[in-house]
């Protein structure tokens, strides 16, 4: 490539990410802006065909870069899946009409045709998903409940449905206060042969398949 088309490439993603983080500053959530645009990056050029399911999505933030990502690449839409009824660490406060703070926000920045709001548990929305023909899925993001189990268990619920290029992204990795996220997400990658490391950024961890089988070491 020519080395001013790869410089003009770069100012470019640039301007998108300052734009972008621009529009979400409204956006009340627990997400860095670099952590945002990595997931907006693997929504937009994420290998595979498949879906893009998020699970826990609070007020929209991670929400919003996903699915711009997803708007941007002219691609699917994400499943926001939420019982919207806020987690420990929230104040009473901050729980009040979450689900109706998260349509807001998504409206408000356009996105609607790109979300598909999904108010209910974890377990039940996998069920759902099954019974509605168990489409693939090219990413998973993992945000809901961040103790140790309650990570496993979103994984070990959503993760058979990836495809064989699949990833994976896990929110406050060795972030303090969140032991069970990093817990997990490390010894999955020393005891599975089928993840392999790609990146942090901040607090997201991003993980892929590759290698097929389910065989752990």
């Amino acid at each position: 490539m020519n080395p001013m088309q790869t410089i003009y490439n770069h100012a470019k993603t640039v301007s998108i990410f300052q734009q972008l983080c621009s529009r979400f500053n409204s956006v009340q959530g627990f997400l860095s802006q670099l952590e945002g645009f990595a997931l907006y990056l693997l929504a937009t050029m994420g290998p595979g065909q498949g879906e893009v399911v998020e699970i826990g999505s609070y007020k929209g933030l991670s929400t919003c870069w996903i699915a711009e990502g997803l708007k941007a690449s002219n691609r699917e839409q994400v499943t926001a899946v939420d019982h919207f009824e806020g987690s420990d660490e929230h104040s009473d406060e901050e729980k009040k009409d979450l689900l109706e703070i998260f349509l807001a926000n998504i409206s408000e920045q356009g996105l609607n045709d790109y979300v598909i709001p999904t108010k209910m548990s974890s377990e039940n929305a996998v069920q759902k998903w099954h019974e509605n023909g168990a489409k693939p899925i090219r990413l998973l993001f993992i945000d809901g409940d961040h103790s140790y189990e309650g990570v496993k268990k979103d994984f070990n619920l959503w993760s058979e449905l990836l495809i064989e290029s699949g990833i994976v992204c896990f929110h406050d990795y060795q972030s303090k206060g969140y032991p069970g996220v990093t817990r997990f997400v490390d010894e999955l990658l020393v005891h599975s042969s089928r993840y392999g490391d790609v990146m942090n950024a901040n607090a997201l961890k991003v993980i892929q398949i590759i290698n097929g089988n389910h065989h752990v070491d």
